[in-house]
């Protein structure tokens, strides 16, 4: 990779992510897509892992060959996927939804933590709960419909309907000093 590349990736520059997507992405998510058994799955994966190294890790790789970031990739790829099926196979055998969305992915930061739990109290039970299983523990609409022992159709139902209103809710809340009331 370039040493322009890196530092334009550095620099957070769009035609950069661009580049780096088109000329790494083929590769991790033929490997995720395989792992996880869907296309929209492997692409959540594989973007999770671009994300990861371009904000983070792009900073300690200097003049490394496209082989040598094409491995990392692939094997960071691989081992997300496992776990990402891991956790779906472990949610799914235990079928205790409150436990589930107790251990949803929350943010490292505490104080961002504690206003996303209160802004996500002022939403309607079902969007909430939906919401965490959804984007919190990376759960499919099928595997949400079993675990709330609704049908897939009610599932996307309230992703359709109330989702648009409940996530700009919670951007409200979140964007807000104070919580707003609901």
């Amino acid at each position: 990779m370039s040493d322009e590349l890196i530092v334009a990736l550095r620099r957070g520059e769009a035609w950069a992510r661009r580049q780096l997507y088109e000329r790494f992405w083929d590769l991790p998510y033929r490997k995720a897509r395989r792992i996880v058994g869907n296309d929209g799955d492997g692409h959540d994966v594989v973007a999770g892992v671009m994300v990861d190294f371009m904000d983070r890790l792009v900073h300690s790789f200097r003049g490394q060959s496209d082989k040598a970031i094409r491995a990392y990739l692939v094997t960071a790829t691989i081992s997300r996927a496992t776990r990402y099926q891991a956790r779906k196979r472990q949610v799914l055998a235990q079928g205790d939804v409150s436990a589930v969305a107790d251990t949803a992915r929350q943010p490292s930061d505490p104080l961002l933590r504690t206003r996303l739990e209160r802004c996500l109290s002022q939403l309607p039970p079902r969007a909430r709960q939906v919401l965490r299983l959804k984007f919190g523990r990376d759960l499919d609409n099928t595997e949400i419909a079993n675990l709330l022992g609704v049908t897939r159709a009610a599932i996307s139902k309230v992703l359709v309907h109330e989702q648009k209103g409940a996530l700009s809710r919670l951007r409200r809340c979140l964007g807000s000093s104070e919580p707003e009331v609901a």
